[in-house]
């Protein structure tokens, strides 16, 4: 995949609705398919080849304190949808090596795959920078902030920006991408039962995926979501892959909750 390969996050108003509607089905899909799962059966041991261990560079998100991630918050703290995606390109994509992880999350960015708001007000950008322009057009209905022409005067009456999250059809588009021309994004890239996920950890394929934060960390106090890759599940425990941690060890049935708990934001991804 090359780095100028990578679609544009935004799409039409009619192909989004359509876009967005086939991410809401799968992810009910998914959600019944854990509600009904017998997760007492601990005998079950799938274990797939963990992702980029043998890499002589793995980007880790403690390693990108100071990079930032579009016009809100840093790389560490907020990119992990870059990291998942990377890890894929490096483990099934021949031709991405030229490309270090920096000029991915740049990439990713410029693309759109990053929203911010401002937080006094409601409103979505996906704009690398506060585009000043772009802001007073969007609340042209406000003419006090006809007059400011700087950032910080933009935020001055807006209020500071916040990042609100990685898109997650990132990872949908770069798995059709890397795969073949006839692979739709989220509509071929999801897998919707739990049965499908054990599936391909037994054929050797890891699978992504979208967690709640407060269930996965054991900590109602998390607020939001991660992405991390489920590499196996070793008697009843999920071998996972966490670009902010490392390996981590969790209840596989705690780690499905996680997946699910986020109605609308359910995703679980099918790379091949």
């Amino acid at each position: 995949m090359n780095l100028h390969d990578l679609p544009k996050c935004q799409l039409p108003k009619e192909l989004h609705e359509i876009r967005q509607k086939l991410h809401i089905l799968q992810g009910e899909l998914l959600e019944l398919s854990v509600r009904n799962w017998d997760f007492d059966d601990n005998h079950i041991s799938v274990i797939a080849t963990k992702p980029v261990c043998d890499k002589p560079f793995v980007p880790m998100a403690k390693m990108y304190k100071e990079l930032p991630f579009g016009a809100a918050n840093t790389v560490e703290l907020a990119g992990c949808v870059c990291f998942v995606s990377y890890y894929i390109l490096m483990d099934y994509d021949l031709y991405h090596t030229e490309h270090t992880f920096e000029e991915w999350v740049n990439e990713v960015v410029e693309k759109g795959y990053r929203a911010w708001k401002f937080k006094n007000y409601p409103g979505t950008f996906t704009t690398p920078k506060i585009d000043v322009d772009k802001v007073k057009s969007y609340f042209a209905d406000e003419v006090d902030l006809m007059c400011r022409d700087k950032e910080e005067d933009l935020i001055d009456k807006l209020g500071p920006v916040e990042g609100i999250g990685g898109s997650m059809y990132l990872i949908d588009n770069v798995i059709a991408n890397i795969r073949d021309n006839y692979s739709k994004p989220v509509e071929d890239t999801r897998l919707t039962s739990v049965a499908g996920i054990l599936n391909k950890l037994a054929d050797d394929i890891y699978v992504p995926m979208r967690v709640n934060n407060a269930i996965y960390h054991n900590d109602m106090a998390r607020a939001g979501g991660h992405y991390v890759i489920l590499y196996g599940v070793e008697e009843g425990t999920a071998l996972v892959w966490d670009s902010s941690i490392g390996d981590v060890r969790i209840p596989f049935k705690t780690l499905m909750e996680a997946a699910v708990a986020d109605k609308g934001l359910t995703a679980v991804w099918n790379i091949f």
